[in-house]
C-alpha cells in the first residue's frame, strides 16, 4: 500500500487507499495530514475551501467506525453513504451549532446536482477520506459525486431521525 510522509504532504498526488500520514513529530491537531494536503480545514466530518454558500473542493472525512452513523463505501458499486454533522440533539438540521456547517452543504449542493446545468457547475468536487490505522493518518477513498444514477431528487439526500436519551432529531 502506498504511503506519503507528512513533509510531502503539499507536493503529492492523490491517490486511492493510498496513507497520507500524520505529523509523526506532534500529537497536536496540526499534525494531521488533510490540511496540508487538501488545503482544508484540519478538524471535523466535513472540511472545505470556499465558503457554505459556495464550497470550491469539500473534504469528507469518516472514521468509517460509528455505529449509530454508519458511513459506508460500497465499492462494487461505486456508492459511499454519509450520515451529516448534526449528530446530537438540541439543534436543527441545518444548524452550524451542532457541526461546521456540513448539513448546510449537503443540502445546497444536492440543490444544485437536481438543478440545469448552471447550478450542476456550481457543484465542488467532494474528496473522500478514512481513519487510518496509525495517530492521526487518513486514507484516500476516491472522489465522490453527489447523488446517483438510480436514485431521484428526493431518495438521494434523505434526513434520519435518531434519539438519545428520549430527544429526538435529525441528521
Amino acid at each position: 500500500m502506498n504511503s506519503v510522509a507528512f513533509p510531502d504532504l503539499r507536493t503529492t498526488d492523490l491517490i486511492v487507499d493510498a496513507i497520507y500520514e500524520s505529523d509523526r513529530n506532534s500529537t497536536t491537531v496540526g499534525s494531521e495530514p488533510l490540511a496540508p494536503l487538501t488545503g482544508t480545514g484540519n478538524q471535523g466530518g466535513f472540511r472545505f475551501s470556499g465558503s457554505i454558500a459556495m464550497p470550491e473542493l469539500v473534504v469528507l472525512y469518516t472514521t468509517m467506525s460509528e455505529a449509530d452513523w454508519p458511513d459506508a463505501i460500497d465499492e462494487e458499486n461505486g456508492l459511499f453513504y454519509y450520515y451529516g454533522d448534526n449528530r446530537r440533539p438540541g439543534f436543527e438540521l441545518h444548524d452550524r451549532r451542532s457541526g461546521r456547517g456540513g448539513n448546510q452543504i449537503l443540502r445546497n449542493v444536492f440543490e444544485w446536482t437536481h438543478g440545469d446545468a448552471s447550478e450542476r457547475a456550481r457543484v465542488p468536487p467532494f474528496l473522500i477520506f478514512s481513519k487510518g490505522e496509525s495517530r492521526r493518518d487518513a486514507v484516500f477513498r476516491g472522489l465522490a459525486v453527489p447523488g446517483a444514477a438510480h436514485l431521484d431528487a428526493g431518495s438521494d439526500l434523505v434526513a434520519t431521525w435518531k434519539s438519545i436519551e428520549g430527544q429526538r432529531f435529525q441528521n
